[in-house]
């Protein structure tokens, strides 16, 4: 399937139009482009980095003039749930289970009353966002009360859910940089061994840039761990989701110049 890559003025924007789209995920940003074409004022990536190269083969975009936006919310549902896909995981030891019976072994008698259950337990969150208050309100259904951490003040919390940061400390770095640095690995690994305690992971702090390689990790093959490779957001609802997003901040930005959900 050729793309068919044109140049369209609308507005207060030229857009990069493809009547046909080439599926090209090796391709980066300076391939798009050297394929597509230069004079456009408007450029979407996902998990793309965007170099001063960029700017400089971009005629329509000037780096001190580039206003950036963001999805914020389109994938709260969808890394709320695999939150709690992991959860449930861990404490029923589903993934352990199933690579038994999977294998034969029929082994009841060692796992029953291995599962202490979610009810009336407290969960704590750090960072409560659009994607910590969804995962709040999951743990509600659950029965479960809370405690949260949030790097700013907050406002419209429930009456049951107590603001605190002390809980933190025990294997987490609040860093904030990036979300694989939250946790503490190493200090996690020895809670771990030491505590018997169970982790649920679906971000590393050192992980694959192509979206397949081989990767090695204490955490991922620790007996403990259930993981997968960081596809919270990856639901086809979540991606439609952003993608609606992307198409009414560009018609916005199309019909009056403001850019909605701009990045501070």
């Amino acid at each position: 399937m050729q793309a068919h890559p044109r140049v369209e003025k609308s507005g207060h924007c030229r857009i990069l139009v493809a009547d046909k789209v080439d599926y090209k995920p090796s391709l980066g940003t300076i391939g798009i482009i050297e394929e597509g074409g230069r004079d456009v004022n408007v450029l979407v990536v996902r998990s793309t980095k965007v170099t001063a190269d960029v700017f400089d083969s971009l005629q329509g975009l000037k780096l001190a003039g580039v206003k950036v936006a963001n999805c914020p919310g389109a994938n709260a549902d969808a890394v709320a749930e695999l939150t709690w896909g992991l959860i449930l995981a861990c404490d029923r030891g589903i993934v352990e289970q199933t690579g038994e019976l999977k294998e034969g072994k029929w082994r009841k008698g060692k796992h029953s009353g291995r599962s202490r259950g979610l009810k009336g337990r407290k969960m704590g969150i750090i960072g409560f966002g659009r994607i910590g208050r969804e995962v709040a309100a999951r743990a509600r259904g659950f029965g479960m009360s809370l405690v949260v951490w949030n790097r700013s003040p907050l406002k419209h919390v429930e009456e049951d859910v107590l603001v605190g940061c002390l809980f933190a400390k025990t294997c987490c770095k609040l860093q904030g940089k990036q979300m694989g640095n939250v946790i503490d690995e190493d200090a996690l690994l020895s809670a771990m061994d030491k505590k018997n305690i169970r982790a649920g992971l679906d971000v590393f702090q050192h992980e694959p840039a192509l979206a397949e390689a081989n990767f090695s990790s204490k955490l991922a093959a620790h007996p403990s761990v259930v993981c997968t490779h960081h596809i919270g957001a990856a639901t086809t609802q979540a991606q439609a989701a952003v993608g609606q997003l992307v198409v009414e901040i560009v018609k916005e930005f199309d019909r009056t110049g403001e850019v909605l959900h701009a990045v501070k």
